[in-house]
């Protein structure tokens, strides 16, 4: 493993971009993707819970155009620590612009910031993994990373984690300011989360869907989060 580059913060908040008139065609193709730099497609559940996991796979290369596209699953958020400090633990796949992608994970910390690290660093479309982040047990508030069922990270505290948090399953791509369209299609398999002391489907949700992107074939343990506009 290494240490590599860094996603964007974990946000899943709307980002309005104003219009201007009479778009080149274009910049009428991007704006159909590209409301703002950050689209998510996925769920997120609305029961508290101690772990998240899902088998993550790219249906095929993403094809990146500005910033990454991701699949992932985590819990927290921009403001989910104490004071509403950003604080959050994820794990999936990226895609880049070079055409590479990885399976990483990411964890920020309240007072401490943000770290990205690379766990395989060449991932083709169709492999697919295991992957889950998993409050320790006995441990209020301490997480780790799991992979194919093992660990890949130190545990890390999270304060005020504990019985508080929703879990996510979604897709991520940034464009950094350029409105570039993003192309991806992950699929979530076996998506299940920890609660009441055994793991159960994720029950009910709210779906993401940003302007371009969507949920699609879902079932009650799995879906697909892609690009509109392909097939």
């Amino acid at each position: 493993m290494r240490a590599a580059r860094r996603l964007s913060p974990f946000a899943l908040v709307p980002v309005l971009v104003a219009l201007t008139a009479s778009p080149r065609p274009a910049d009428a193709a991007a704006r159909a993707c590209a409301s703002g730099p950050y689209a998510y497609a996925g769920l997120v559940g609305r029961d508290e819970v101690a772990g998240v996991r899902a088998t993550i796979s790219a249906v095929k290369q993403p094809a990146v155009a500005g910033g990454h596209v991701a699949g992932w699953v985590g819990v927290g958020g921009t403001h989910a620590g104490p004071n509403g400090e950003a604080a959050w633990i994820q794990v999936g796949l990226a895609g880049f612009a070079d055409g590479t992608s990885e399976l990483y994970y990411e964890i920020t910390q309240p007072g401490i910031g943000t770290t990205y690290t690379s766990v395989v660093e060449a991932v083709n479309p169709g492999e697919a993994f295991a992957v889950a982040v998993v409050e320790l047990p006995a441990k209020a508030n301490w997480w780790r990373v799991e992979v194919n069922g093992a660990p890949v990270s130190r545990a890390v505290r999270l304060p005020g984690s504990h019985g508080t948090w929703q879990a996510t399953a979604t897709s991520e791509t940034w464009n950094p300011g350029t409105r570039a369209c993003n192309r991806f299609s992950y699929r979530f398999g076996d998506v299940s989360t920890y609660r009441t002391s055994s793991w159960r489907p994720l029950g009910p949700a709210s779906v993401l869907s940003g302007r371009g992107y969507g949920v699609f074939a879902r079932t009650p343990s799995s879906f697909v989060a892609k690009s509109r506009w392909d097939s």
